[in-house]
């Protein structure tokens, strides 16, 4: 009968060690790999009003892909939609994290806080509810553009 309390009280550790090291999901940003079939972005994205501009759904899109790769567990998915110095500095951050959540089994409840909204000409950022095992927490994206397409540049807890 000691085994089930020990066995709560290990999976209750686990919780907290990932929820800690999510905590730090921008903090460890890495280059973006190219997304694979698992990181579906239709699968979790809300659809996009009619008359949205094409700019704020593929951000949406993007912002969705990128936690979808943290679900899949896909560090190098995740990396391939990071901006290349962000992808370097934060490489093994991101390798960790997904670590600790696969270790778990942890999956990342995100959803829309605010809607995406360009800052400059070649920038964005939008607002995400990341829900974790012991909570939740807002996040802000930020986005370079990147050619024709755009690229994460961050992905930071802000106060709510």
């Amino acid at each position: 009968m000691r085994e089930r309390p020990a066995l709560a009280l290990a999976a209750l550790v686990g919780a907290l060690a990932v929820s800690l090291a999510v905590g730090g999901c921008g903090g460890g940003a890495v280059t973006p790999a190219p997304a694979s079939p698992a990181a579906d972005p239709a699968a979790s994205a809300p659809r996009p009003a009619a008359s949205e501009p094409a700019e704020a759904a593929a951000l949406r899109r993007l912002a969705f892909a990128y936690w979808d790769a943290y679900n899949a567990y896909e560090p190098d998915a995740v990396l391939a939609m990071l901006e290349p110095g962000e992808r370097v500095k934060r490489e093994p951050n991101i390798r960790d994290e997904i670590g600790r959540l696969k270790t778990f089994g942890v999956k990342l409840g995100i959803t829309e806080k605010s809607p995406p909204v360009l800052t400059g000409p070649d920038t964005a950022e939008m607002l995400v509810t990341m829900k974790e095992p012991l909570g939740s927490r807002a996040m802000k994206m930020v986005f370079l553009r990147n050619g024709d397409g755009w690229l994460v540049t961050g992905a930071d807890e802000v106060p709510k």
